[in-house]
């Protein structure tokens, strides 16, 4: 297993442009619990947020929600470094509404860096979500997934606890801080 630290290259830099390799690129990860149907379903969503965003959004973020039954809500369109998925009624309903563990999220990031501290933040806060992913505008894939022994509250007082850490204090250490604090109740891509 890699730190934070090996990713210094997934830091939030210049935009890169979406490709059509790019979008051809997406892999087909396979995490643990999912079918390779489900898997399929979640490389075609990534793949259409990347053609989304570089055809509709100038290769800036965008992102979608698929439910348990292989339905996606979105695409929801953001800027250079963000997107609110929050802000989009649809999006917000799903989240709220939908029965525990049963949403794959995922966004691009066209700066090519790993999970910010806002994705994280979306992730602990929403019991709906099993699955986050990131996909960079070249096309790489990361998720994070929510094990069985997941424990919402303690997720969100660890999120709490490292936002009013001054240690804590740029965004690549906090990352790093959760996810190891989160170890043995997630799942990362590797």
């Amino acid at each position: 297993m890699h730190s934070l630290d090996d990713l210094d290259q997934h830091q939030k830099g210049k935009k890169v442009f979406i490709t059509e390799q790019a979008i051809e690129k997406v892999k087909l990860i396979i995490p643990s619990g999912y079918t390779m149907e489900e898997a399929e379903k979640i490389r075609e969503m990534n793949r259409s947020i990347l053609r989304f965003s570089k055809e509709c959004n100038d290769s800036n973020e965008v992102a979608m929600i698929l439910d348990s039954i292989g339905n996606a809500a979105g695409p929801v369109f953001g800027d250079q470094h963000s997107v609110n998925i929050e802000g989009d009624s649809d999006m917000y309903h799903l989240l709220r509404t939908s029965p525990l563990r049963s949403l794959v999220i995922s966004h691009n990031h066209p700066g090519l860096s790993y999970f910010s501290y806002d994705d994280l933040g979306i992730f602990v806060q929403y019991p709906s979500i099993k699955l986050m992913m990131v996909v960079t505008n070249q096309g790489k894939c990361w998720y994070l997934r929510k094990k069985k022994s997941f424990d919402d509250t303690d997720a969100t007082l660890e999120y709490v606890s490292i936002v009013s850490d001054k240690k804590a204090a740029n965004e690549r250490k906090a990352v790093e801080l959760l996810i190891a604090r989160l170890y043995n109740a997630i799942e990362r891509s590797r």
